[in-house]
């Protein structure tokens, strides 16, 4: 009898073995496709997801296949001389045509993997640098030799499909880059936060900015002109992802009594990708969606909630004949779980359209040395944000207070854990590692890139909500306040006849005297009291915070 219960055991075994594999293909593949290799793994699930079983077989998902780009190491260089100050090509930037041609994928490449997908009866779409599908589990798992699970975050309870490992054809191992959704473990993006909830009155003096910042806190603590930008070449795009909706009755109010010399008052524009709405009933009006519109609007005069939603966005821009000259973008996730191949083609997407011209500016996060937030795990190491991390964004972490300006407890910063430090930072960075000595050595990527690059007020942050009046707090606040200053120097770069900014940072490092240096202040988390602001670059506040007249200096005017 043992050694029959023994059989029915290894026969289970078996059994169950045979189920976790791909379901078999009906027709055998053409012989270039037949060999597999596995292109990303991840051995362990990050916290706080749980496993919760296989997906159902029947579920539908859509999947982005990205291509390797062709000439990148070339395009970097060209990236690297537009964006130099000094430089003879300096902000001489490039069409979608030019950077089309010298990146996207050769014809014949694309047909390949087309051909690929055909072979298991799948049809994809080519939209340039990808190609996109929907298919069911059952059939992804074929197709990729992988096995999508339902994850839930244990303390949300929000669930999402995805795949520790898979792997494509080898023939493809040098046009295929990635596939997404897939080993990314991302949560909901974060947005910014409220604060005390208060009743606000009409006007707003110097004395009460350190405890409500409005715009007049704004204009008067970094010395920016009234006056709205007059270039019809000129534009801030803002993202918005969570299903949070811009409320225009909220921005006429915020602008009746906050701004009242904008007369008429301006108003935004909407782009919906990804199935993208915005209501206007006021309840659903969304905290981070009016932050980011009214500190744009207001200073300066998406569906999917994944790092899909990122790429999504860059991408669809990317492609359009006329780009914004600032893209403002005031989410961010913890930068481990995302896949770095995925990270990487985020990256040279933002790269893609620094060349083109457009400031791609992003907030830092709002936990301090714990990442996107205080309630983040994590172990013996600080956890970087991303897409803070990517080389070729400027990242803006978060200041309090007036007299002083002090850095934000909350404002994330640190050394990325994917992508090395870049040449414009090596000398600002370099001076503060030495500083810092051997505190906290096994902590952070001594060699990563460093974030933020600069900052801006974050804190006690006054907004219009359903009708209302609060206070919110975050570098997303921060963030809407850069950008929008860097909208108004691009105005008067436009006025001149000159070009737009484009990619910030080479300009910023090489002008850390145009920014005001903020040296107090620390961002705790992990338990520790986080890094130190000092004098020159930081992990709290970066270079400092904007100097209206100073960064026009340094331009040249």
């Amino acid at each position: 009898m043992a050694s029959f219960v023994f059989i029915i055991l290894i026969l289970a075994i078996i059994l169950q073995c045979i189920l976790a594999l791909p379901p078999p293909l009906n027709v055998p593949l053409p012989k270039e496709f037949a060999q597999y290799t596995v292109l990303e793994q991840r051995d362990t699930i990050p916290d706080p997801w749980i496993d919760e079983g296989s997906a159902p077989s029947d579920q539908v998902i859509s999947l982005g296949i990205g291509f390797k780009l062709q000439n990148l190491q070339e395009f970097e260089r060209r990236f690297t001389e537009i964006s130099t100050p000094d430089h003879q090509n300096y902000q001489k930037h490039m069409t979608a045509d030019q950077v089309h041609a010298m990146l996207n994928p050769a014809e014949d490449t694309v047909k390949l993997v087309l051909s690929w997908l055909k072979a298991f009866g799948i049809e994809g779409t080519h939209d340039h640098q990808w190609i996109k599908v929907e298919l069911a589990v059952a059939q992804a798992n074929t197709l990729l030799q992988a096995q999508y699970k339902i994850y839930r975050d244990r303390n949300t309870g929000k669930s999402i499909t995805r795949t520790q490992s898979y792997s494509i054809p080898s023939s493809l191992l040098d046009i295929v880059d990635f596939v997404t959704p897939a080993t990314s473990f991302e949560k909901d993006l974060r947005p910014s936060k409220p604060s005390t909830a208060l009743k606000l009155a009409k006007r707003q003096t110097a004395p009460v900015c350190a405890n409500q910042v409005t715009p007049s806190c704004i204009f008067d603590l970094y010395g920016i002109p009234r006056n709205r930008s007059t270039q019809a070449d000129n534009s801030i795009a803002v993202s918005g992802f969570l299903g949070e909706n811009a409320n225009k009755a909220d921005l006429a109010r915020f602008l009746r009594d906050l701004r009242p010399d904008l007369n008429p008052a301006p108003t935004f524009a909407e782009v919906f990708i990804d199935g993208g709405v915005n209501p206007q009933d006021p309840a659903l009006a969304g905290l981070e969606a009016n932050l980011d519109i009214q500190y744009t609007v207001g200073i300066a005069s998406g569906g999917r909630n994944d790092m899909t939603g990122f790429l999504d966005v860059a991408n669809f821009l990317l492609h359009q004949p006329v780009v914004p000259t600032v893209l403002s973008i005031g989410y961010k996730i913890d930068e481990r779980v995302v896949s770095q191949r995925v990270a990487n083609n985020l990256c040279n997407v933002y790269m893609q359209l620094g060349a083109r011209g457009t400031s791609v500016i992003h907030s830092s996060g709002d936990g301090g040395v714990a990442g996107v937030n205080v309630d983040t795990y994590c172990g013996n190491t600080f956890v970087p944000t991303f897409p803070s991390t990517c080389p070729f964004v400027t990242s803006v972490g978060a200041t309090t207070g007036i007299q002083p300006e002090v850095g934000a407890g909350l404002s994330a910063g640190g050394f990325s854990n994917y992508f090395n430090r870049p040449q414009y930072q090596a000398g600002a960075v370099n001076s503060y590692i030495n500083r810092l000595g051997s505190q906290y050595n096994g902590r952070y990527n001594a060699n990563g890139r460093a974030y933020p690059d600069v900052a801006a007020q974050g804190m006690v942050v006054t907004i219009a909500l359903g009708g209302q009046w609060g206070l919110v707090e975050g570098t997303s606040a921060s963030v809407s306040i850069f950008a929008s200053v860097i909208a108004l120097l691009n105005d008067q770069l436009i006025r001149a006849g000159r070009a737009p900014m484009g990619f910030l940072n080479p300009f910023l490092y090489s002008n850390p005297g145009a920014l005001n240096d903020i040296v107090h202040g620390n961002n705790p988390g992990c338990n520790t009291n986080g890094f130190s602001a000092v004098s020159g670059w930081d992990p709290v506040t970066g270079l400092g915070t904007p100097n209206f007249q100073r960064m026009l200096t340094a331009l040249g005017f």
